[in-house]
């Protein structure tokens, strides 16, 4: 039989009758709390016992801080001369035990109590909630910008449009937190005046399952759009980041270091962590750039050996993606001095269709150093699409094709004749 277990108190923080009566009650079945953490809590088996326990909040704590302040330190003191022996503290919340049941209690004006916690919400509680929603809104404009500057690459990132649906709900969902936090306050204080208990919060205990749900959802679409082999990566990244920076948080605070190098060093590890996945992103990216650096592919939608006698030396898939919304790839394949580079979109919602084949046009126009290209009747019956744009520059040849649902961007060396032309209809058709 365990003599440890760890409960999960699906409670509002500052909900402390509920919780006294939960601590008591399971004294009372021979579990005694041990230790308050962020969402388990640790229970010892021991002699089941009437007990009775009571919850403090401090608003000069902190969670950086390594010892209890000399303010903590006194009343645990004054409180231990009265029959009431501190059992653990958690950041601003204090759990004091008593063995008599009928003791006195420690803080007997309950308005008194309801401003400290106010108190402790507004320096602990609510800016931690509003700066996340503040960096969520600015994360979500960031991949924003670059879904109107680059729509197609954006919106075939099984990550991105996933990050994209989740980052305003999650905002919203803190922002409803905070709003009823207030709303809990003011009921709170009436309830107070009345002479009335506490009023709990069920909505807490709402948001916890919505945001469990959430972020199963969340995890769910990641591997579904983003792969196995990456969202594993991420979810061991992220729980290494984490866990690193929890084991230096617990380290100095072993080592009683200051509050200012609490601070200091998990914000110096998550940003050296940043700065790693940061550097491991462009070194992905210049291998793209560098496609000499990419494996040769076996195959690919469209190679030179489909267009006549070429004996293909280099085969690489440039860059590879897929979404529920959309697919893009970039494919490069060379035979000596003859080359074929082109790019396909897939557009599998309608309502991205216009933006995709807007950005995909001025890249045909870039490529083409914005000289005329002509639209080619012939060209789009055989293609059998929507309509073709064909331009030559030099010796290069460029097209750019439009089919209902796949837009293609391609470039050859040569100008391709017309059987070679009729090819790449026939094989790139959807």
């Amino acid at each position: 039989m365990k003599d440890v277990t760890y409960r999960l108190i699906d409670a509002y923080l500052y909900d402390y009758p509920y919780i006294e009566r939960f601590l008591s009650d399971q004294a009372a079945k021979g579990w005694h709390l041990e230790k308050a953490g962020t969402i388990l809590w640790k229970f010892c088996r021991g002699e089941p016992k009437n007990v009775r326990y009571e919850v403090t909040y401090s608003p000069a704590a902190s969670a950086f801080n390594s010892r209890p302040t000399e303010a903590e330190e006194d009343l645990a003191d004054l409180c231990a001369q009265a029959g009431w022996i501190r059992v653990t503290t958690a950041a601003q919340l204090q759990v004091f035990r008593n063995e008599d049941p009928d003791a006195t209690p420690l803080e007997t004006d309950e308005n008194q109590r309801l401003q400290n916690i106010r108190r402790t919400m507004t320096k602990h509680f609510f800016p931690p909630y509003l700066l996340l929603i503040v960096l969520y809104l600015l994360q979500f404009y960031m991949h924003g910008r670059n879904l109107l500057q680059w729509p197609s690459r954006t919106l075939s990132s099984g990550l991105t449009v996933s990050t994209l649906a989740m980052l305003p709900m999650v905002s919203v969902l803190y922002l409803i937190l905070i709003l009823d936090s207030l709303r809990w306050l003011r009921k709170a204080q009436r309830a107070v005046d009345a002479g009335e208990p506490l009023p709990a919060n069920r909505f807490y205990r709402w948001f916890r399952w919505v945001a469990l749900a959430g972020l199963a959802v969340y995890l769910g679409s990641l591997f579904a759009m983003a792969g196995m082999t990456f969202a594993c990566g991420v979810l061991l990244v992220s729980a290494a980041a984490i866990a690193c920076v929890g084991g230096c948080t617990s380290l100095c605070k072993q080592l009683n270091a200051p509050r200012w190098v609490n601070i200091l060093v998990p914000a110096g590890v998550t940003t050296l962590v940043m700065m790693l996945l940061l550097s491991l992103f462009i070194m992905r990216m210049d291998t793209f750039a560098l496609h000499e650096e990419l494996p040769r592919a076996e195959s690919l939608p469209l190679m030179l050996s489909d267009l006549g006698e070429f004996d293909s030396t280099e085969r690489t898939i440039l860059e590879e993606d897929s979404s529920p919304l959309s697919s893009y790839g970039r494919y490069w394949d060379e035979a000596g001095e003859e080359r074929i580079s082109y790019t396909i979109v897939d557009v599998k919602c309608p309502l991205f269709y216009d933006m995709i084949q807007t950005e995909q046009e001025e890249e045909f126009h870039m490529s083409t150093r914005r000289l005329s290209d002509t639209q080619v009747g012939d060209y789009a019956e055989l293609f059998g699409a929507e309509y073709v744009r064909h331009a030559r520059t030099e010796s290069r040849d460029h097209w750019h094709i439009c089919w209902e649902d796949r837009i293609v961007n391609l470039t050859a060396t040569w100008f391709l004749t017309d059987d070679q032309v009729a090819a790449i209809a026939e094989i790139l058709k959807p």
